[in-house]
């Protein structure tokens, strides 16, 4: 599995249109729950911003026949 990691550190915060918006991860949920004993699942709301794309993806017998062995089917 190839993990993307970002050159530079990200920002805990940043502004945009006078809003202030937090970087929150599933690290900073687990740390709130161990000191507060409260919280559940790291769930995260948003709004959806949709870019258009321009790709193509090629799939030959060789991808599906590899996708049916991991499903098992």
């Amino acid at each position: 599995m190839r993990v993307f990691r970002p050159s530079a550190p990200v920002p805990a915060s940043c502004c945009l249109s006078a809003v202030r918006y937090f970087r929150v991860m599933n690290r900073d949920d687990n740390a709130y729950r161990r000191r507060t004993g409260k919280g559940d699942d790291f769930m995260v709301f948003s709004t959806v911003k949709r870019v258009p794309v321009s790709i193509q993806v090629h799939l030959s017998g060789i991808d599906f026949d590899e996708y049916l062995g991991r499903k098992g089917g």
